[in-house]
């Protein structure tokens, strides 16, 4: 159990949000990180009401990212939602901006190489 997965379990309280990524990632809150999620799957956030700056951030290259403002209505709420980053991959990896890590991508990206392989 990860830092993250400790946080999620200890907060209780607030709003129930599912959120489904399409590759691993890290959710952070205000900068700060706040959970690991598993693409592929819905991964359980607890969000208490108000409005919260969230940044998906792609585990193996930063540069990959969405940043969104969510609003929780009620404590009491639910709610999902998708997150598609491999977009932002993709377009980074054709503008050259990933450089780093641009031959694993492409491999990736063109031969359906999964990130745990």
């Amino acid at each position: 159990m990860d830092e993250h997965e400790i946080y999620n379990q200890s907060h209780t309280l607030g709003a129930i949000i599912r959120i489904k990524p399409d590759m691993d990632c890290i959710l952070k809150k205000f900068g700060e990180d706040i959970a690991t999620l598993k693409g592929g799957t819905y991964n359980v956030v607890r969000l208490l009401k108000g409005r919260h700056l969230l940044d998906f951030v792609h585990k193996r290259c930063p540069i990959v990212h969405i940043e969104m403002t969510y609003v929780v209505e009620d404590n009491l709420y639910e709610d999902f939602f998708e997150v598609a980053l491999k977009p932002i991959e993709q377009q980074l990896i054709i503008e050259g901006l990933i450089s780093g890590q641009l031959d694993y991508e492409l491999q990736r990206l063109f031969f359906g190489l999964d990130e745990d392989e």
